[in-house]
């Protein structure tokens, strides 16, 4: 199988997937644009065909969308597409960088700039126990093949681990997406995804709580067997999953004796995210996708969602 990246840029350490190129010290954002393969523009036009008897036709609702470089088609849209373009993507970042005190860690194409993305860290960080280290960063991503709107999404890396989680801050949602129907609006996404301190310090708080819940290995086989099936299930049911749940094994093997393992609540979520980004997947890249957009993002999602019902019965009790 053809790598899903085409170009990827990071700064400093490599990364757990070893698909990128690392960037220098103190990059401009014109250097990242050209490391990262985010320099070109994606153009819009209509779809010209020639029919059974040789006469040439123009679509009125149908575009095709292609890169201005290379001149290879992207996908077939309708007219009211939008094309988010790469530099509104990485330009998103400027005044956060500028402002804001946002550094730039990541950024590049997937699947031949099909799907595009840049990622950038806040500056915000907090510990949990005595070496679990949490650092905000926020997500930036977007597609020219119709399989992913415009997202935005807040992430946080574990050093100990390095391992990724998406976090739902602000009302609980995992991502603010832009649909290609309409306008990129910088300024909107900026409100949307609540890139304010109160919000950062309400994750804060919540992963405190979620490392004060205690878990047994068998409420931890339940929570994640309930996770997977997605309902309640007998003590019957949950051994049954434990005996014969690839997945579920996995999911086990990860959350007792995982790097920065810890038999809590805080410690099932990530037991969830570093099977999602390092483990599942046929390989690095494709783990990438999946970690970011696909499938695994998904689960983070969900199990996110399920830990946060546990952090607000907690609250109520208390």
């Amino acid at each position: 199988m053809a790598s899903l990246v085409e170009k990827m840029a990071l700064i400093g350490q490599a990364s757990w997937h070893g698909l990128e190129e690392v960037m220098p010290e103190g990059a401009t954002l014109d250097q990242w644009r050209a490391i990262a393969g985010l320099s070109h523009a994606v153009n819009k036009t209509p779809i010209v065909f020639v029919d059974d008897v040789g006469v040439v036709h123009v679509s009125d609702d149908r575009f095709a969308l292609y890169r201005n470089d290379t001149k290879k088609l992207l996908s077939v849209v309708a007219k009211g597409y939008k094309v988010h373009q790469p530099d509104d993507i990485l330009n998103f970042f400027d005044t956060l960088i500028r402002d804001n005190g946002f550094t730039m860690e990541t950024a590049g194409s997937l699947a031949g700039g099909k799907r595009i993305w840049a990622l950038a860290k806040s500056g915000n960080a907090f510990t949990i126990g005595t070496n679990d280290v949490v650092k905000q960063y926020l997500l930036l991503a977007t597609s020219y093949d119709g399989s992913l709107a415009t997202t935005g999404k807040h992430t946080s890396t574990r050093v100990v681990c390095n391992n990724t989680m998406e976090v739902a801050l602000n009302s609980g949602e995992p991502a603010v997406k832009v649909y290609h129907s309409s306008d990129f609006d910088a300024t909107k996404i900026k409100i949307d995804l609540g890139l304010m301190e109160d919000e950062w310090e309400k994750f804060r708080e919540s992963a405190g709580i979620m490392h004060r819940i205690q878990l047994t290995p068998t409420q931890a086989a339940r929570w994640y067997a309930e996770l997977l099936l997605e309902r309640e299930l007998t003590d019957e049911e949950v051994v049954a999953e434990a005996e014969g749940n690839r997945v579920l094994k996995d999911l086990m093997q990860v959350y007792t004796s995982g790097r920065g393992a810890e038999p809590t609540l805080w410690g099932i979520v990530n037991g969830i995210t570093a099977m999602a980004d390092h483990v599942r997947g046929r390989g690095a890249d494709t783990r990438l996708n999946s970690a970011w957009f696909g499938q695994g993002a998904t689960l983070k999602g969900k199990a996110w969602d399920k830990a946060m019902n546990r952090v607000r019965d907690t609250i109520t009790i208390a």
